[in-house]
């Protein structure tokens, strides 16, 4: 039979549908209708022929009876939305003869309403279930489960599609049109808690292939080799699965997509003026990275814009270096230069900025704008972290009276109360003050306790031996003081009745290379220290960049060179952190992911400080890298 063109077929399903609406209201019932065009109809949606199936369903209806010939002349203009740009049939008006019309009508509506949330449709076309010919279920099934994606409903869009397999009439673009919807429901879920996940997804249904899939999949997205013998052995243990080859063949083109850092970066530094040190610092360790790196994967070109005292304004540098063709671009440093470039970001490039904007970005601008740097509030974060680990629920927080610390502080708090933790109390200094006794003494209560005392002695008349006591209420202090005020801050809690209460910092509180007598000052102190610093780096290309700065005779004790290496690696990971919230991978300053506002977040290893330098403290539970590497915390 010669296949009637897609735009006729729709023009004439319109055509049909607009002279129903002369036509009586038709009975409310339909009598069974058996026509060998519908047998040819659905033999020709099985195969993917849409306008042939629309062409033998208006044949058949045709033949049929009033109430049958509207329900199936509303199934074709149900499938021919799927032709010319998936085109509309208009809802003909008249009362359903049937509940099976009026779901066909109700369907046509869903799709044109523009004035229609996706959470309303989604639920409109569940609704539908089981009133709709098998003909027409795939497609429901397909509608529903792409308003369920869009509403951000992953979980049911996932059981919805995956129910699309189980339909006899379903031909192979609707099930392909669906794998593809259902796999980035699948991404979207990656990370959730085991109850978002629909149920069962136990491992020997199609719902737990597909988990082992995504799972797997998110956990190998920074390592081909692994993925490519992950997906054979996912195939061994599922050759029934539903998914095709072309999914699985599409899942590497994507990762080979996401590993792949652009032809030419240009990289915006204060190579001049009072940052220019450490613009150097930043740049020597990206092209550490760079020449670490595999010359496969490479950028082919570096280019290295001053927007210091002598170089060019922020924006004016970030068209030059559109201009010279940048495909991803690395800077600006100083905070005032990367707000600027926010409020100015040609979304098609992608940037990671070398620090943290405090407020957020107009959300117009936020695609493709990455933040990323030493922020003393990631440390903040790993530390509340490192206190739930360590069984701390209940901890004071002692912070410097300045902007610095109030960021600080405020970080842990929201860390630490977010995983269930409470803050007893929190008390401010001035970083200018020799003496803290009044803020240390406030902090533990000693303050309380002196009271407590001379109102006994007032009441007894009686002069009675005392002696303070702190507070027993809490679990810890978090200390939010840099160097040098933290030298202070350490022995004055320690003569305070602080002794043996644990004390929780930042890494601002520590020097690089400290002298034996700061270890003394701050001795307990537990903070994080980049693994950079700690030479231990479990990022192979970490580890190569340093054997290029060693070799070349070049200093690589400095946060800043971790920086640089870190933001040149992230070129070629950014795109599949993004995709997948779970992945995490090992850096120079630490472990890294992004969140959701699309920030580098760092957590650290924990380490204690004694007279004798620095040693790991010992979190429980395993700490996975997502890279292809697993890691332990190590231990004190």
């Amino acid at each position: 039979m010669t296949a009637i063109r897609p735009l006729f077929v729709v023009l004439a399903a319109l055509a049909v549908l607009a002279g129903c609406a002369t036509m009586p209201p038709p009975a409310t019932e339909e009598r069974p209708f058996d026509s060998p065009q519908l047998d040819d109809a659905e033999a020709a949606q099985r195969l993917g022929d849409t306008t042939s199936a629309i062409t033998l369903l208006h044949m058949a209806a045709d033949q049929a009876p009033a109430p049958t010939r509207t329900r199936l002349r509303l199934e074709a203009a149900v499938l021919a939305t799927q032709l010319a740009d998936d085109m509309d049939a208009p809802d003909p008006p008249g009362r359903a003869a049937s509940p099976a019309t009026q779901a066909l009508r109700e369907m046509l509506a869903i799709r044109q309403a523009a004035d229609r949330s996706d959470p309303d449709k989604a639920r409109s076309l569940a609704r539908l279930e089981g009133q709709v010919s098998a003909r027409i279920e795939p497609l429901r099934r397909l509608w529903e489960g792409q308003s369920r994606m869009a509403a951000g409903e992953y979980a049911k869009a996932v059981t919805v599609l995956t129910g699309i397999d189980d339909a006899p009439q379903a031909s192979a673009t609707h099930r392909l049109t669906a794998e593809s919807v259902l796999w980035r429901a699948l991404i979207a879920l990656d990370g959730t808690q085991a109850d978002d996940w629909p149920a069962p997804a136990t491992a020997n249904t199609d719902l737990g292939g597909w988990k082992e899939l995504a799972d797997g999949v998110a956990r190998h997205a920074l390592n081909p080799d692994a993925t490519r013998r992950f997906l054979r052995q996912w195939r061994r243990r599922h050759p029934q699965h539903p998914a095709t080859g072309m999914l699985l063949t599409r899942i590497r083109l994507m990762q080979r997509a996401d590993l792949s850092p652009a032809r030419r970066v240009a990289v915006l530094l204060p190579l001049s003026g009072e940052l220019a040190n450490a613009g150097a610092l930043i740049q020597r360790g990206i092209l550490a990275a760079y020449h670490a790196s595999d010359s496969q994967r490479r950028p082919r070109r570096l280019d290295f814009i001053d927007t210091g005292e002598a170089g060019l304004p922020p924006r004016f540098a970030y068209q030059r270096a559109l201009n010279q063709g940048a495909g991803q671009v690395i800077g600006p440093l100083r905070k005032a230069a990367v707000r600027e470039l926010a409020r100015n970001l040609d979304r098609s490039r992608p940037t990671i900025a070398l620090n943290r904007l405090e407020t957020r970005p107009p959300a117009d601008r936020l695609p493709g704008f990455y933040q990323f740097g030493l922020a003393p509030e990631d440390d903040a974060r790993t530390m509340a972290e490192a206190a739930r680990r360590l069984g701390y629920q209940r901890l004071a927080v002692l912070r410097r009276a300045d902007d610095w610390g109030r960021r600080v502080g405020q970080a842990f708090r929201d860390a630490l109360t977010d995983r269930d933790g409470r803050i007893a109390e929190v008390v401010s200094y001035s970083p200018e003050a020799q003496d803290l006794a009044v803020p240390i003494r406030q902090l533990l209560n000693l303050d309380a306790s002196d009271g407590r005392h001379e109102r006994i002695q007032s009441i007894t008349g009686t002069r009675l031996r005392f002696e303070a006591r702190r507070r027993m209420d809490i679990d810890g202090v978090f200390v939010a003081a840099r160097q040098p005020d933290a030298r202070l801050v350490l022995p004055q809690i320690r003569f305070h009745r602080g002794i043996g209460l644990p004390v929780l910092g930042v890494a601002d509180a520590h020097d690089e290379q400290p002298a034996a007598e700061v270890n003394n000052d701050l001795e307990g102190l537990m903070l994080p220290r980049l693994p950079w610093l700690m030479g231990r780096n479990p990022d192979p290309g970490s580890q190569r960049a340093r054997q290029q700065l060693d070799a070349a005779g070049l200093e690589s004790q400095h946060r800043l060179l971790a920086l640089g290496v870190d933001a040149y690696n992230l070129l070629s990971r950014i795109d599949a952190l993004l995709r997948y919230p779970s992945l995490r991978t090992a850096g120079a300053t630490g472990t890294l992911a992004v969140d959701t506002r699309q920030r580098i977040r760092r957590t650290t290893p924990v380490m204690e400080i004694t007279p004798d330098g620095l040693r790991p403290v010992n979190l429980p539970e395993k700490t996975e890298v997502e890279d292809g590497q697993s890691t332990n915390r190590e231990g004190r």
